[in-house]
């Protein structure tokens, strides 16, 4: 699960054209580490990948690349705002996971941790 940070800091502050290039960098990230496949956008600024037979050290791997992919955009970067996105994963539990939403959940309460870090050292992205 992936989620935009600053983004009404973004929007609020250099406009809503701004803030689209921010989603739309954020999923050019997501786009040179998983397949258009398995990428969903689930609301303005978040996007879930699905992998299928996926181990927990390929995925380290990938949420690796994909943060390397994030910090080449920010080098490369010519417009008026920073990248960055808090992510999170989780792994299906055969056995313990009965339905999609439990690994989603976990995922998704893993992005929040990340992003809670994010903001206690960026307090002036944080939502105003």
């Amino acid at each position: 699960v992936f989620d935009v940070n600053g983004l009404k800091r973004i929007n609020d502050t250099k406009g809503h054209e701004m803030g689209d290039e921010l989603i739309k960098a954020a999923a050019g990230a997501i786009k040179t580490v998983f397949s258009e496949d398995e990428i969903f956008r689930t609301g303005g600024d978040e996007f879930t990948v699905i992998t299928e037979n996926s181990a927990d050290a390929e995925i380290q791997s990938n949420m690796a690349a994909f943060l390397e992919a994030v910090d080449e955009f920010n080098k490369e970067n010519t417009l008026d705002f920073t990248l960055s996105v808090s992510a999170g994963y989780a792994v299906f539990e055969r056995g313990e996971d009965k339905e999609y939403k439990s690994v989603f959940d976990r995922a998704d309460k893993a992005m929040y941790e990340t992003k809670e870090a994010f903001y206690k050292t960026h307090e002036d992205m944080r939502r105003k």
